[in-house]
């Protein structure tokens, strides 16, 4: 059983693109959560990383990740059968590395987010399920503000924000138009003035587009960051992974 203070050390690894997740996840189904979806992810190949009670732009819910060994293109086909949706299909944006879709049923929301990380060819899916209510109530983008409560983040336009309270972790997810060296530049200066420490040594003279993952660390918090260039936006995707030590 995959323990709450695992799931930052599991998703960071995720990010990191390693392939430790699979027989020890800890499954849950609630906030009336859809079993059909974690059954689905999971049959169509991916391994269940993630599984809580979250708030996403201010609206309760459910989300699940899944892990899948293997590009976003090689999933699509068999995620738009299952989900029938336009958003997913694989003859739009065939270069895209996300998607996103909103699925609506009788009662419940379904948004899936697929990222492909590019540079080790791996595939995460969140997919993340509400109460109609919940939904409406989370269906804005994030402002500033909420955000900055959160902890330190780049400059960007924001796309969505998960956190889990009880395990003291959030995820924001933002876009820019800068190259994933500046971001990584600009946000390691910024962290670095908040007295925020790198935690793994840095490569020197690589591509200015090419990925750029770091881990900070300030007393018992730690920031997960990665940059990715979307080839057929020419944005840049970034993902902050926030996690306070010694909640449960």
């Amino acid at each position: 059983m995959l323990k709450r203070a695992s799931w930052f050390a599991a998703l960071a690894l995720l990010l990191l693109l390693t392939p430790l997740l699979t027989a020890h996840a800890r499954v849950a189904f609630r906030w009336g959560a859809n079993r059909s979806t974690a059954d689905t992810l999971a049959k169509l190949g991916g391994s269940l990383a993630y599984d809580a009670d979250i708030e996403i732009n201010g609206g309760n819910g459910h989300v699940y990740v899944y892990g899948f060994p293997g590009d976003l293109n090689t999933y699509l086909p068999a995620l738009y059968r299952q989900f029938k949706s336009d958003a997913l299909a694989p003859s739009k944006n065939a270069n895209a590395t996300m998607r996103m879709a909103t699925i609506e049923r009788d009662t419940s929301i379904l948004r899936l987010v697929l990222l492909d990380m590019t540079s080790e060819g791996r595939t995460l899916v969140f997919a993340i399920e509400q109460s109609r209510n919940e939904w409406a109530a989370s269906d804005d983008m994030p402002d500033r503000a909420t955000l900055e409560s959160i902890g330190p983040l780049p400059v960007a336009e924001p796309v969505f924000y998960i956190r889990d309270r009880r395990a003291g972790m959030s995820l924001v997810v933002q876009k820019t138009k800068l190259s994933p060296l500046s971001v990584h530049q600009t946000f390691s200066a910024q962290l670095r003035a908040s007295d925020w420490l790198p935690a793994l040594p840095e490569r020197r003279r690589r591509p200015a587009n090419e990925d750029r993952f770091a881990v900070y660390m300030n007393g018992d918090n730690t920031c997960v960051s990665l940059a990715t260039l979307d080839a057929s936006t020419g944005t840049t995707r970034i993902t902050v992974l926030h996690k306070q030590r010694g909640i449960e």
